[in-house]
């Protein structure tokens, strides 16, 4: 027997009225069939036909059959009762109007401030104290250790012999070459590492980062990709990436934003060109940020450290966002328009934003990019 809470609603939905309908001299085996009332039992098929009995009245005028079984005659059929009778409703609901609107936008509002873990709040604390801006408006930031970073053992061996290994595969392959080539110079050109001079090098502890290219040739823009691997172990079994915290992301998360896109008639999308290269790192962490590099496999090693926020490390996403959380509190008073986009519409360094007007999106645009 399967018990449920509920059939369904009261059956029949109404009062019948069923006089001079119901034969005589036969026992129902419910009396009050035509008034409703809740079902009192599911009887299923393996054992519906062993409780009939023979026996069956069918009226002259309605469709009603009265069928003889175990617990007395059953009144079955369509109900052609003809239904006269006139509903009316009437619903009144009073309030304030504003403060339904309000509560109903507080219930839907997905813009909820995420809790934060101790990690968080310590990688928060830690920019807050040391990110700093020079007077072009660049910022300066540290990337948040868990531990100091002379517990590192060493780790230029194992960088000179990715080197080797990586100038294998460039010089069979002269498109790879130069793409290489030219990621390097324009790192260098572009300020956004420096050469290391030996007898200049006073560094106490140095970590060097291995790094590889990944070669995307359907790209129109960026065909190679190189990654610096800051996972790499040192001697002592530790990593750049394993002493430092991750941080997290400070942005909404991609279904809010994209959310937030759809609500605008007038829509814009861009990015921030080599965003993590243009926060600066401080010149104290810099040694940490260390590749080699050759011109070619006869040519002297060199070495290089990075100035700016590396991809590759894990606190990079964290330090890239929340600078340009940052930058968005420092210019509010000038571009009150552009930092909000930057506060509320960024996924990385894109952003996905507009307005209700195409003039009011054009000045977002504008100042913001």
């Amino acid at each position: 027997m399967l018990v449920v809470d509920k059939i369904t609603d009261l059956t029949p939905v109404k009062n019948l009225n069923v006089k001079g309908l119901i034969p005589e001299n036969i026992n129902l085996a419910d009396d009050s069939f035509y008034v409703p009332g809740p079902i009192d039992c599911l009887l299923g098929a393996e054992i519906f036909y062993e409780l009939l009995r023979s026996g069956q009245i069918r009226s002259e005028n309605y469709n009603l059959i009265f069928q003889n079984t175990v617990f007395g005659f059953v009144a079955s059929g369509s109900n052609s009762f003809a239904d006269t009778e006139a509903r009316v409703h009437c619903g009144l609901i009073k309030g304030d109007l504003n403060q339904t609107l309000k509560m109903f936008w507080e219930l839907e509002n997905v813009d909820v401030e995420k809790p934060k873990n101790e990690e968080a709040i310590f990688c928060e604390d830690h920019f807050l104290k040391t990110h700093s801006r020079d007077e072009e408006g660049r910022y300066m930031v540290k990337m948040p250790l868990k531990n100091e970073p002379n517990c590192l053992g060493e780790s230029r061996d194992i960088a000179l012999k990715r080197l080797n290994a990586l100038w294998t595969r460039l010089i069979r392959d002269p498109q790879y070459l130069k793409l290489y080539r030219d990621f390097i110079h324009e790192y260098d050109q572009l300020g956004h590492m420096k050469e290391v001079v030996a007898e200049h090098d006073n560094s106490e502890v140095a970590y060097y980062m291995p790094h590889h290219g990944v070669l995307r040739p359907e790209k129109s823009t960026t065909k190679l990709r190189v990654v610096f691997n800051a996972t790499n172990t040192t001697s002592n079994g530790l990593s750049l990436n394993s002493i430092q915290y991750n941080g997290g992301l400070v942005q909404d998360d991609l279904f809010t934003i994209m959310i937030k896109f759809r609500e605008h008639p007038y829509a814009f999308t861009a990015d921030v060109k080599m965003m993590y290269r243009m926060i600066l790192i401080h010149e104290s962490q810099q040694p940490l940020l260390r590749i080699l590099w050759k011109e070619s496999p006869e040519d002297p090693v060199k070495t290089f450290e990075m100035k700016t926020v590396t991809y590759g490390t894990v606190s990079a996403p964290f330090l890239a966002t929340r600078t340009l959380l940052q930058l968005s509190r420092d210019e509010e008073k000038n571009f009150p328009l552009a930092a909000p986009v930057l506060r509320e519409n960024f996924y990385m360094d894109d952003v996905l934003c507009g307005a209700l007007m195409e003039a009011k999106a054009l000045k977002t645009n504008f100042p913001a990019f």
